[in-house]
């Protein structure tokens, strides 16, 4: 019965069924790396022959604690709800700066909107980042140059009391 097969058939199957097999592999569980490395998002790194070939003092970048880094922010951008709110805080200003532009809303109006906002977001009033949001909140008025607001008035509008 299995006399009638080859040897070179057998090997051709063997190949063959090995292919088919490492792809399958591939593309279920590696699927999202084969696309960056073909959409280019990703490169293909060697990690070990640039250790071997470039001593370590010759080279200041490591590429493969960057990679863990970057890991690391993507993580720490989906986890941390600081920095979501810091985003939904952004996207709100401008568009309530871009609302005053086109009201054109006297600055207690503003200040007002602008308290309101910052209610809507009581995180960002006791994180480390309040002064860098005060900051921001001064710079993107003075782009618009529809309402100037000083540090000090943008700080007392922390105050959540008088809304």
């Amino acid at each position: 019965m299995l006399t009638g097969i080859s040897w070179n058939n057998y090997m051709v199957v063997v190949v063959l069924l090995s292919i088919v097999w490492y792809l399958f592999v591939g593309l279920r569980y590696y699927f999202d790396d084969i696309k960056d490395l073909v959409s280019g998002k990703r490169k293909l790194q060697f990690r070990g022959l640039e250790r071997k070939l470039i001593p370590k003092s010759d080279y200041d970048f490591d590429y493969q604690k960057s990679d863990e880094i970057l890991k690391t922010s993507v993580e720490f951008e989906t986890i941390d709800p600081v920095f979501n709110e810091v985003e939904e805080f952004t996207a709100s200003l401008k568009k309530a700066i871009t609302d005053a532009i086109q009201k054109k809303l006297i600055k207690k109006d503003f200040e007002d909107h602008l308290r309101f906002i910052l209610k809507e977001h009581p995180l960002l009033g006791n994180s480390p980042l309040r002064s860098s949001i005060n900051e921001l909140i001064v710079s993107e008025c003075e782009k618009q140059e529809s309402v100037l607001l000083t540090h000090q008035e943008v700080d007392a509008l922390w105050n959540l009391k008088n809304l």
